[in-house]
């Protein structure tokens, strides 16, 4: 069985992952670990080609999960069991090859583990093990390590890996006092460390997804509902959440009518079908907050006579119409360095993708005027090598503008690709634009360049003259966005909820 890419993407977080991406990083650097014989005085770890070496990377992990503050720096007794059958060689070398989970004696203390205070055990070691500006230009190194990782993760909802990254980028120098950056430090790290410990840590291929069970369901439990597929989805390490339950898509119309306003679908396949076959202009989408199955796609109305909406791949005629709605609104463009292999031309461009490769596919909107149809609107898509979505071109015609088409089609496209991630970008003065990436719920993309080890939220890659200007200051900025899929908006809400559940229980 292949993984999917967020499962690989996952899977970079696993505790084996997490013990490689340190080994690499200290390799002929200076850093620290946690001892457990020197209790907790800590010694530094050089090149970790040595046996030794190597399970000093084992003990800063695990020894950071059960350190005690408290008790200067000593380690807890009735933990102290779990840590030394952790800190082997066997045991680390079969993290590493990812044929070993955590043991359920350690999961049982990661479980009583609060992430805050987990926090205070990474300030209170990092304020005693470190004491030189050197090893903090290293552990800030590590972090943006982990933080590229972090923001690339398809279930991450927290913001600190792209807080860390913007707070900290390599053109800057850390603060004078160091405290508030251990603060955000001990942040990533726990964060990191919480996350880790609930990835399955063994790498699944299609024997291990079968598998002999004695598994008894409850008869005596008023609800004895499981999912047996569980282990084989990505919710497992967001501690069982879904029990099988199907997503629910409601359709709300707008228009005041004194009919039932709302039409319910357990089929994605059916909910486009009935958007597309009655052109409905989809005004937002968003999570039902009195259920957690349900995703309700608000409509201007259900039954639109004055236009059709088609992908443009049947009509040999519609993607000519496309092509023609580009031309005519060209000056609407603002060209692109990457442009250059279609010499700075948008419309020959649109003439590659569309026509002639075919690598982009348009939705439209078009009028119908008895057998003839006048394009309105169109946005194309093409699927990445990731599996992710990518977001072209978007053009309206001027007298249909200001409707929500653009918009429509563009949420269009987020339930037909329900689990994938958008990514899309525009010029920084295209304010029409970014409002409708805003409305659709993108977030602006920071942008790593990792030759140059460069991270911003704006790209200088446009131009308004016939040629690329002689100087990059005359280059106009690009703002790229993406968005989560609406797949993982509905598992983020049943975490969140399922996490304020349990706080007041």
């Amino acid at each position: 069985m292949r993984k999917s890419r967020g499962c690989e993407l996952i899977h970079d977080f696993s505790i084996g992952e997490i013990l490689d991406a340190l080994e690499e990083f200290v390799k002929g650097k200076p850093f620290f670990t946690i001892d457990i014989d020197m209790k907790g005085s800590g010694k530094y770890v050089y090149i970790p080609t040595h046996k030794q070496n190597r399970l000093d990377c084992l003990r800063l992990v695990f020894g950071l999960l059960v350190y005690n503050k408290d008790i200067d720096g000593m380690f807890d007794d009735e933990k102290r069991d779990h840590f030394d059958i952790w800190i082997s060689e066997s045991t680390d070398t079969k993290l590493r090859q990812h044929v070993t989970k955590i043991s359920p004696a350690f999961r049982t203390v990661i479980a009583d583990l609060d992430k805050d205070d987990l926090t205070c055990k990474i300030i209170d070691v990092l304020n005693k093990y470190f004491e030189n500006s050197n090893r903090y230009y290293r552990l800030r190194e590590f972090c943006k390590i982990i933080s590229n990782r972090g923001i690339l993760q398809p279930y991450n909802t927290v913001s600190t890996y792209h807080n860390f990254l913007n707070k900290y980028p390599d053109n800057v120098e850390l603060p004078g006092t160091y405290d508030d950056f251990i603060n955000d430090a001990a942040e990533v790290l726990s964060e990191t460390l919480m996350f880790s410990f609930n990835i399955d840590n063994i790498l699944r291929d299609e024997k291990s997804s079968y598998r002999a069970t004695k598994f008894i369901c409850n008869k005596s439990s008023d609800d004895c509902n499981y999912d047996p597929h569980r282990e084989m989805s990505f919710i497992e390490c967001q501690n069982e959440l879904t029990h099988s339950t199907a997503v629910k898509f409601c359709l709300i119309s707008e228009e005041k009518r004194e009919k039932e306003n709302k039409k319910t679908y357990y089929s994605l396949e059916r909910a486009l079908a009935f958007l597309k076959g009655h052109a409905c202009v989809i005004l937002n989408i968003d999570i039902d907050e009195s259920t957690d199955d349900t995703l309700n796609i608000y409509v201007r109305e259900f039954y639109n006579y004055q236009c059709i909406l088609e992908f443009c791949d049947d009509d040999i005629l519609q993607i000519p119409a496309c092509i023609k709605l580009v031309e005519d609104n060209k000056q609407d463009f603002i060209k692109k360095l990457s442009w250059k292999k279609y010499d700075y031309d948008i419309v020959e461009m649109c003439k590659v993708g569309l026509l002639k490769q075919q690598k982009w596919r348009a939705l439209a909107y078009f009028d119908v005027y008895e057998d003839t149809k006048d394009i309105i609107c169109f946005c194309d898509t093409k699927r990445r090598i990731d599996g992710n979505v990518e977001l072209g071109i978007a053009v309206c015609r001027k007298d249909r503008r200001n409707q929500d088409l653009v918009s429509s089609l563009i949420f269009y496209h987020m339930l037909y690709n329900y689990g994938s991630r958008i990514y899309g970008g525009t010029a920084e003065a295209n304010e029409p634009m970014n409002r409708v990436f805003k409305r659709c719920g993108f977030k602006e993309h920071m942008n790593y360049d990792h030759d140059k080890k460069l991270q911003s939220i704006r790209v200088r890659e446009r131009f308004t003259s016939e040629k690329p200007p002689e100087s990059d200051d005359k280059l106009i900025n690009s703002i790229y966005y993406q968005r989560h899929s609406l797949q993982e908006d509905v598992v983020n809400k049943l975490i969140i909820k399922k996490k304020e559940a349990q706080k007041n229980h």
